[in-house]
């Protein structure tokens, strides 16, 4: 099967509202030999409402495509294949004015060992329509076209300790970003897992600076393939919000069993709402009343 054609239509009904209250989407899908290659359109209408649907955006017109070639390498070492690819995809309002684009063009670099290296640069427009705030720091309304470089580096996930980071340095809002996040995976034969992410992010901006870290420690035990205890811990120097989540799960049959949850939070204003603690217990039991 090397082409595909996927899509939907749909239209809603609210009262007061009869125009542009549709929604529709059509994607072609080429993928063979190596190549996969798409080209698609999306349009939410303005007066499209689900009701009990979720939107991530509304009201806009979406073209997009992707070229991508996976090229395998004889005779070249260490390294395995490299893979070409330009992607893009743009959000137009009902005025016919570009609100977001976004240009990608990269290649991924592939080793036998599973170490990548991706190599990219990034097109992309803002049109800002109205003043918003990053933290304190204002961005007036205006387009804001900017480029930036991309890196990606990933060590092969199936070894006991792996990470993957991307760093982007370009253009950001009339001014320029630093932006590095990361994860390190640890695991400890087939009970343990843990994981460290960083989200670190400069922003020098024409209103003021902002430098934002976000941290995070996933750790799991399994003392049995029905036993575990996970717990995540993040925290935020922006808002300066420390928060720990644990479970402890004993698992019966059809995911019943036992659960125990502690979440803690603690905000550095001691604001009530946001310094709490809580523990929640929860036991369910399914019964077969019909067996005998």
């Amino acid at each position: 099967q090397k082409m595909t054609f996927t899509g939907f239509a749909a239209k809603s009904t609210t009262p007061g509202i009869d125009e542009k209250d549709h929604a529709f989407k059509a994607l072609a899908n080429y993928n063979w030999d190596g190549w996969d290659l798409r080209a698609g359109y999306t349009e939410v209408g303005e007066g499209f409402n689900p009701e009990v649907g979720f939107l991530q955006r509304s009201a806009f017109k979406k073209p997009e495509f992707l070229i991508f070639k996976t090229h395998r390498l004889n005779n070249s070492g260490n390294m395995l294949e490299i893979r070409p690819h330009v992607s893009y995809r743009g959000y137009w309002d009902f005025d016919d004015e570009l609100v977001t684009s976004f240009l990608h063009i990269d290649n991924h670099w592939v080793w036998k060992s599973g170490f990548e290296i991706h190599t990219g640069i990034n097109f992309t427009v803002e049109g800002v329509q109205q003043d918003f705030e990053i933290s304190g720091v204002t961005i007036p309304a205006d387009e804001y076209k900017h480029s930036e470089l991309q890196l990606v580096l990933i060590t092969n996930p199936n070894n006991a300790l792996s990470f993957n980071t991307r760093t982007l340095i370009g253009g950001y809002f009339g001014g320029d970003r630093i932006s590095n996040s990361g994860t390190a995976k640890l695991r400890i034969g087939d009970k343990f897992n843990s994981s460290l992410s960083l989200n670190h992010n400069i922003l020098n901006l024409p209103n003021g600076d902002i430098t934002a870290v976000v941290t995070g420690l996933r750790l799991a035990y399994s003392f049995t393939p029905r036993m575990f205890i996970q717990s995540l811990i993040q925290h935020n120097n922006i808002s300066d919000i420390t928060s720990v989540n644990a479970r402890f799960g004993w698992l019966q049959t059809a995911n019943t069993g036992l659960f125990v949850v502690v979440n803690i939070v603690k905000d550095k204003d001691d604001f009530d709402m946001l310094n709490n603690q809580s523990l929640t217990i929860k036991y369910t039991h399914r019964f077969d009343l019909l067996r005998k």
